[in-house]
């Protein structure tokens, strides 16, 4: 999917507009809510500037450079704090210390900050100086879901808004936009291979499965994108005795167990019985991009299946509920954030206390205990 596919004529000729200015340096603002994947927006806005084969001021999307950001392994970006955890001040530090270098490969160097909206305020004065004085070709695209960030950020860079996409534009039926939670990217997949989305019961050994594979993904492609820029910068000998790659070969070789049926395009046996994965990162990402949908509708179809049925779970199968809850989501509170609030979409008309469990949910922002809060959301979920 391209930019210009999204059909916002005034956000998609902003882009271009500034894009084509071609400025030594600037500092920009992407705003959008959960629904927006706010860094597609960001590397499709990087590859019309970075693109070898600029057109009319677009990019191809077929060249080595618009290859690589589509795949994470571009040199001259760099995705700081891709999982949304927070911007850490070393992240900050480390970005001020390596902003100096010259771009590796383009005539510019980005940077891609994520979550702004939970920047601290000592990692945002020290972010605030080097946007006021950034270095020669240094570009900077800061992601927040909210506008309540510190103004001083605010009033020095160029905000786009982006607006979700809605069931018309995309062509849906509500069912589909619905069960996406409207995620364009999602959706466009989905448009492409229609995969069966309609409800179906899991058993609860499979349902926690599903979950934790999904989690699992997402840190195998978050490994991923960290491998390739490693081999990228490191000799073969010093990137395969790298920690994150041997904790990313354990993350392949348990996801190829379980996704043995992928296409043509990606050798499993190769794999299975070859442990050189240095030489497969490229067939690896390619795999990743094929079992994507069916590891998301097998998570959401899970998610479905217990809110729908826990309040009809014997007290045995409640605790067991809340503990593996408690295991898999003890160490990322902002997914187990987005995994309450779909189970308040699933039940939101007949839940007695609604504003009540919202409150819950909300305070994992508070550092909470985890194993508490997820006790009480259940408790009131019924």
């Amino acid at each position: 999917m391209s930019i210009k596919d999204l059909k916002d004529t005034f956000l998609i000729d902003r882009l271009i507009n500034e894009a084509a200015k071609d400025k030594e340096s600037a500092s920009y603002l992407f705003y959008g809510d959960k629904r927006v994947d706010l860094l597609f927006y960001a590397l499709e806005f990087s590859k019309l500037f970075l693109c070898e084969n600029l057109k009319d001021n677009d990019y191809c999307g077929e060249c080595n450079v618009c290859r690589s950001i589509d795949n994470y392994t571009y040199p001259d970006i760099e995705i700081i704090n891709k999982d949304e955890q927070g911007v850490k001040i070393d992240d900050v530090r480390e970005i001020i210390l390596n902003a100096i270098e010259s771009p590796y490969k383009a005539k510019k160097k980005v940077y891609i900050l994520n979550g702004l909206e939970k920047l601290r305020k000592e990692s945002a004065n020290a972010l605030l100086k080097i946007i006021e004085e950034p270095p020669k070709n240094l570009y900077f695209i800061l992601l927040s879901k909210s506008l309540n960030i510190i103004p001083t950020i605010k009033s020095r860079v160029m905000t786009f808004v982006i607006k979700p996409l809605d069931i018309e534009t995309l062509e849906v039926e509500k069912e589909v936009y619905y069960f996406f939670d409207g995620n364009v990217k999602d959706i466009e997949l989905w448009k492409k291979e229609k995969q069966d989305i309609n409800y179906k019961q899991i058993p609860l050994e499979e349902l926690f499965r599903n979950i934790e594979i999904f989690y699992l993904y997402n840190e195998l492609t978050e490994l991923l994108m960290r491998v390739q820029m490693e081999k990228i910068f490191n000799d073969k000998k010093e990137f395969m005795n790298k920690p994150d790659f041997k904790t990313f070969k354990d993350y392949t070789k348990e996801l190829i167990e379980i996704y043995e049926d992928t296409e043509d395009s990606f050798d499993v046996e190769k794999l299975k019985n070859n442990d050189d994965f240095a030489l497969h990162l490229p067939s690896i990402n390619l795999y990743l991009k094929e079992i994507y949908l069916k590891i998301k509708i097998n998570y959401i179809q899970s998610i479905e299946t217990l809110g729908k049925n826990y309040k009809y779970y014997k007290n045995s199968e409640k605790i067991e509920v809340n503990q593996k809850i408690n295991d898999i989501f003890t160490k990322n509170k902002k997914d187990l954030k987005n995994f309450l609030d779909r189970l308040i979409f699933i039940r939101k008309n007949k839940i007695k206390n609604l504003k009540k469990i919202i409150e819950i949910k909300n305070s994992i922002d508070n550092n909470v205990n985890i194993r508490a809060l997820i006790s009480n959301f259940f408790m009131f979920y019924e």
